[in-house]
C-alpha cells in the first residue's frame, strides 16, 4: 500500500513539472509572437520611412531645378532691367529656402530610418531569443513528459503488485505469503 502511494504522489509530482514546462513553454511561445509582432512593426516601419524618404529626394530634385530655373531667369532679368530682376530675386530665395527645407526633411527622414532600422534590429534580436527560450522550454517539456510516463508505468506496476499480493493472499486461504 506504501508503494502505491509513493506512485501516486511521484506521478502528481511529475504531473505538476509537465504543467510548469507546458506553461514555460506558452510563455515563450507567446513572447516569440510578441517580438515576431514588434519585429514586423519595426519593418513596415522602416519600409515607410524609405518610401518617404525616396519622395523627399524627387521634391528635392525638383526644388534644385526650380532653383536653377530661377537662377536662369534672375540672369534674364538682369540683362532685361531691374524690374526683372527684383522678381527674379524673389524667386531664386524661394527656391533657395525651399531646398533648404527639403534637405533638413531628407536628413531627418535618414536619420529617422537609421533609427528604426536599429530597432529592427533589437526586434530581430528579442525574437532570436525567445526563439531560444522557446525550444528550451520545449526540451524541459518532453523531459517531464517522460517523467510523467515513467511515474504512470510506476503506478500501474504497483497496482499489478498489489492485485496479485491480494490474488496470492486469496488462493492461499488467507494464508499471509512472505515474499
Amino acid at each position: 500500500m506504501l508503494r502505491v502511494a509513493e506512485a501516486s504522489e511521484a506521478a502528481k509530482s511529475a504531473e505538476i513539472a509537465v504543467a510548469a514546462a507546458e506553461t514555460k513553454a506558452a510563455d515563450a511561445a507567446a513572447a516569440l509572437e510578441v517580438s515576431k509582432l514588434t519585429a514586423a512593426n519595426a519593418s513596415k516601419t522602416l519600409e515607410d520611412a524609405k518610401t518617404h524618404n525616396a519622395r523627399l529626394k524627387v521634391q528635392s530634385k525638383d526644388i534644385q531645378t526650380a532653383y536653377i530655373t530661377a537662377a536662369s531667369a534672375e540672369a534674364l532679368a538682369r540683362a532685361g532691367g531691374a524690374a526683372a530682376a527684383k522678381t527674379a530675386n524673389g524667386d531664386v530665395e524661394g527656391a533657395a529656402s525651399d531646398q533648404a527645407a527639403a534637405e533638413d526633411a531628407a536628413t531627418a527622414a535618414e536619420a529617422k530610418a537609421a533609427d528604426l532600422s536599429k530597432s529592427a534590429d533589437t526586434a530581430r534580436e528579442t525574437a532570436t531569443a525567445a526563439r531560444a527560450a522557446a525550444d528550451i522550454a520545449g526540451g524541459a517539456a518532453s523531459v517531464a513528459s517522460a517523467a510523467l510516463v515513467e511515474a504512470e508505468a510506476n503506478l500501474k506496476l504497483a497496482a499489478a503488485t498489489v492485485e496479485a499480493t491480494a490474488f496470492s493472499t486469496a488462493l492461499s486461504g488467507g494464508n499471509k505469503v512472505k515474499n
